[in-house]
């Protein structure tokens, strides 16, 4: 006869619980794991989601044989647009956190992506008003730097998005 374990005394399994959560309500994920799927889901459908639009141009503009590039396509200001949403909601979460953990960064995030938003709005105001008057803009100039003030948008509007995650 072969023995079992059945919780017997003398048993490998005597006196240990089963696995999983050992109180009612306990995840298996850790904290990390939750924000590190949050943050997929902010990058997901708060950034890609926001530069779609100018992917699309490039690939219908593709299809019909047009010659102007994807970089091309940010050269009017456009990125500008993406990053003044990205800052403009990570500033709004920003200053409606509790800031318990991390103190003044939540603020610093929040004012840092005031900033951002405010100079990306009154930069695409401008090359938009100059278009609109056909005044020539340096596109190679607007491309660089709206690449740089996207660029800035992305890490300050994602530390604020994580430090809010990590802060719940």
């Amino acid at each position: 006869m072969s023995s079992s374990s059945t919780g017997t005394p003398g048993s490998s399994t005597a006196g240990t619980s089963p696995p999983g959560p050992s109180t009612p309500g306990a995840t298996t994920h850790p904290k990390w794991k939750l924000a590190t799927v949050k943050m997929v889901n902010w990058f997901t459908f708060g950034v890609v989601f926001a530069v779609m639009p100018i992917i699309a141009g490039y690939f219908i503009g593709a299809t019909r044989g047009s010659e102007r590039t994807l970089t091309d396509l940010i050269g009017h200001g456009e990125l500008l647009i993406v990053a003044t949403g990205l800052s403009a909601a990570a500033a709004g979460q920003a200053f409606t956190m509790k800031h318990a953990k991390f103190g003044v960064l939540p603020r610093l995030l929040g004012c840092g992506n005031v900033l951002i938003a405010v100079f990306t709005t009154l930069w695409f105001a401008d090359i938009s008003a100059a278009l609109g008057d056909k005044r020539e803009i340096d596109e190679s100039f607007v491309r660089t730097y709206s690449l740089w003030f996207f660029s800035a948008a992305l890490v300050t509007s994602f530390s604020g998005a994580l430090v809010a995650e990590l802060e719940q």
